[in-house]
């Protein structure tokens, strides 16, 4: 785990010359500040993607986030769940997932934040198959142990995989019901060997 301690390390480097630069006023100082900040910047990225390599090859290290059973991406600033008559079905799915062997489970609720009841559930699958699991989440989750952002976008990177091919059968008019669409999720979920708990 070197690569996250240096990844931590210079972390608090750039969160150090950040505040230089904000309270640097001479302009030769201030171009030295920002040039050092651009070498850690590039160190920070090459380190982050190490970090992420090493991670994805253990076999007890899960990440976890939560995502929304939705019609929509994140990106489109419009209403993301089904909706019938005045009814949204607002269900988040929180999911652990293991890069190393392929394979996860999913618990379904409706709350949007990681809640204990989610992680306890998934331990409850988890820990069948793996010995002193590591579940890792980034920093608006809690429960899990946290990360740096750019480490967990890992699993949500898996998230747009399973959900892009079920926005385009929403767009060809293939999915009419919320029946419909838990049953496209629940296929997507399949090919990646994610398994349902509770739905």
């Amino acid at each position: 785990m070197n690569e996250i301690i240096r990844m931590l390390e210079l972390e608090n480097q750039l969160d150090e010359i950040n505040k230089s630069l904000v309270a640097e006023k001479r302009k030769v100082r201030k171009e030295a500040y920002a040039k050092l900040k651009r070498k850690i910047v590039k160190k920070l990225k090459t380190i982050r993607n190490l970090v992420i390599k090493k991670l994805t090859t253990y076999e007890n290290v899960f990440f976890v986030d939560k995502t929304a059973i939705s019609v929509i991406g994140v990106n489109k600033h419009k209403q993301r769940y089904f909706r019938e008559g005045r009814y949204y079905y607002t269900i988040d799915l929180a999911i652990a997932y293991n890069f190393k062997f392929g394979y996860g489970f999913a618990y379904a609720s409706s709350i949007q934040q990681i809640t204990k009841t989610d992680i306890d559930k998934l331990l409850e699958y988890i820990k069948p198959n793996c010995y002193n699991p590591i579940l890792l989440s980034d920093n608006r989750h809690k429960y899990a142990n946290n990360m740096e952002k750019t480490v967990t976008q890992t699993i949500e990177r898996l998230f747009s995989q399973i959900k892009n091919p079920i926005y385009s059968l929403i767009k060809d008019g293939k999915i009419n019901s919320f029946n419909d669409l838990l049953n496209a999720y629940c296929l997507q979920l399949q090919k990646f060997k994610i398994e349902p708990i509770n739905f």
